[in-house]
């Protein structure tokens, strides 16, 4: 039987935490950042395309962190010239070839993609129990 839950009762925190667990909970299954080495729920996994091969969401293979999505791999999308194909080759081949570090440093420049309401990786494993 579900439980009522009334939301005016409840803080930011509380909302944020009922998510993660529900999010995790219809989608179980663990899977390593293919950017930085953190272990991650897959529910809560990016596609690295095109630091790293793309992949699609349910895949444990090449996926990444929300904290190397936002970091690393929304600059590097933003960074590719839109409609220039040789040149866009030419940077994915570059970034596949960089490791975390490499890449951090890369994309230090560009303003922060996280918004008010990011949630760390650390957090999700957390609240979700993953060690």
């Amino acid at each position: 039987m579900k439980k009522n839950i009334n939301l005016e009762d409840m803080t930011y925190e509380e909302m944020q935490n009922m998510y993660i667990k529900e999010t995790y909970r219809g989608y179980r299954g663990v899977t390593t950042c293919c950017i930085c080495g953190a272990k991650l729920p897959l529910a809560f996994s990016h596609n690295p395309k095109p630091v790293r091969p793309e992949s699609w969401y349910g895949e444990r293979e090449n996926r990444c962190c929300g904290d190397c999505n936002s970091d690393i791999v929304i600059p590097a999308r933003i960074s590719l010239p839109f409609g220039d194909i040789l040149t866009c080759n030419i940077l994915t081949a570059r970034y596949r070839n960089m490791n975390h570090e490499e890449l951090r440093a890369s994309f230090k420049s560009f303003p922060s993609m996280r918004g008010d309401n990011f949630i760390t990786n650390a957090r999700i494993l957390e609240v979700c129990g993953i060690k």
